[in-house]
């Protein structure tokens, strides 16, 4: 039996929303000279990227602005490459589009309130 996506959904806003709240108020030195932060953003923009990656294909063509590719391949990278991890893009990342992402998806959702209504 699959998970319902729309628990795939919840996660991303979740998990992005928690970063969030970890960086706030906090400049790139605070953030990046804290391994424990680094290592809580880390995870859950993996967590971000995983449950992107199990959102059905007829839900994601309905946010073609979304860049899925890249938000999966994000967790790819951090997961396998994790040696490599550049903080400028995980900067941008959580100043810039990961808010926009959670903008997105919340609009989604406001505007298909069917598709997240339980049976």
């Amino acid at each position: 039996m699959s998970r319902d996506w729309t628990l795939f959904f919840e996660e991303i806003l979740l998990h992005g929303y928690r970063a969030l709240d970890y960086v706030r108020d906090k400049s790139f030195n605070d953030i990046f000279t804290d391994q424990l932060l680094i290592d809580a953003l880390l995870w859950n923009i993996c967590v971000v990227g995983e449950a992107s990656n199990n959102l059905p294909e007829d839900i994601t063509n309905q946010m073609e602005t979304i860049e899925w590719n890249n938000i999966i391949g994000m967790r790819n990278h951090i997961i396998h490459g994790y040696f490599g991890i550049n903080l400028n893009i995980m900067w941008s990342v959580l100043q810039q589009h990961l808010p926009h992402l959670l903008s997105q998806l919340e609009q989604f959702k406001r505007d298909n309130p069917s598709l997240f209504t339980p049976i």
